[in-house]
């Protein structure tokens, strides 16, 4: 890593050590940063912004020590200058100095090793995850229970039957002529003659 990591501040996106990162970069000061790290060793440090970031976001604003540095691994110039590339976590770092030389910020960090599992980390962490299994087992059924109990309720069940009765429709006529029917059983059409009894009005109606 050299001496001086480029680093992109953002209020709301980190980076980790092997994930893919897709950054659109339009500011002048960063689509600088993005032409220098090509032309050397294609390394960018990610950072976050520290809350209140917003009173000097176009300065300096204090950035988390903590970050994580990304390789270029893909990177498109549009026509107007602006960037799209694409990061690939490397490893996490500790700023140790900021440098405000250039339009962006630089800084100089230290590696930070990925912490190592121990025999004793390991029970520490099945422990943790069978508490939080059991306090989400409990809230399930806590939601599910209150979920019966709402259907249980009279209104709602009242609500159900009304909603599955069938709809039942009704159409009266004078009577009905030369009523076409496809004869499932021959393939053939024929013609029916029907008749009603009701008077001339056409109605239809639901019984919900």
């Amino acid at each position: 890593m050299s001496d001086l990591l480029p680093i992109f501040p953002l209020p709301n996106v980190v980076l980790f050590p092997n994930v893919f990162l897709p950054l659109h970069i339009f500011e002048p000061r960063y689509r600088e940063m993005v032409a220098d790290a090509v032309k050397s060793d294609r390394l960018i440090g990610m950072a976050l912004l520290r809350p209140g970031w917003e009173q000097n976001y176009e300065g300096h604003p204090p950035v988390y020590p903590v970050g994580c540095s990304g390789v270029i691994t893909h990177v498109d110039q549009l026509q107007d200058g602006r960037y799209n590339i694409v990061l690939r976590g490397v490893e996490r770092f500790r700023i140790r100095e900021e440098d405000h030389g250039l339009s962006y910020r630089r800084a100089v960090v230290d590696s930070l090793p990925d912490w190592q599992q121990g025999p004793d980390d390991k029970i520490i962490i099945r422990n943790q995850r069978a508490r939080l299994e059991s306090l989400l087992a409990t809230t399930i059924e806590r939601s599910t229970h209150g979920l019966r109990q709402i259907i249980r309720s009279p209104s709602v069940r009242d609500t159900i039957r009304r909603f599955r009765r069938p709809c039942r429709t009704r159409i009266s006529s004078t009577r009905w002529r030369n009523i076409s029917i496809w004869s499932h059983s021959n393939g053939r059409r024929s013609s029916k003659r029907a008749t009603c009894a009701r008077g001339p009005s056409h109605s239809s109606s639901c019984s919900r």
